[in-house]
């Protein structure tokens, strides 16, 4: 049976989101839950923990928008985003949209399957010890 629980953060929480984003951007995401920003749920069969994702909700001045700010998750034959996305959308409750960054195609593509669509592109430059070169 599949559970959908809150959680810590944790080295299995931690090992779980860097599959979903880049290292760098963990200890942010782990600020963000452990000073209750942010939300943290594992997702288990039968006791196992096969995923996690951490949401949040973000408040605009005549809004607020649920984030799903990372996500992952593998167990064989199923598939944990048309099973856990409805579960994850009912956190949002009186947000006004809800949205989610990625780096992956294939996820987007999915996603557009579920009702989202692209709406910002995101560009990047790293700088060198803070220096524009």
């Amino acid at each position: 049976m599949l559970t959908i629980a809150p959680a810590s953060w944790c080295d299995e929480a931690a090992w779980w989101v860097s599959q979903a984003v880049r290292a760098l951007y963990l200890p942010a995401i782990r600020a963000q839950v452990e000073n209750q920003l942010a939300s943290l749920f594992f997702v288990a069969v039968d006791g196992v923990i096969c995923g996690c994702f951490v949401v949040r909700i973000d408040q605009f001045a005549n809004h607020s928008e649920g984030v799903i700010v990372a996500a992952a998750g593998e167990l064989p034959g199923i598939d944990l985003i048309a099973t856990c996305l409805p579960e994850i959308e009912a956190k949002f409750a009186g947000c006004t949209a809800v949205r989610y960054h990625t780096e992956r195609p294939a996820v987007a593509r999915k996603m557009a399957r579920w009702g989202y669509v692209a709406d910002e592109i995101i560009c990047r430059k790293e700088l060198s010890h803070g220096v524009i070169q």
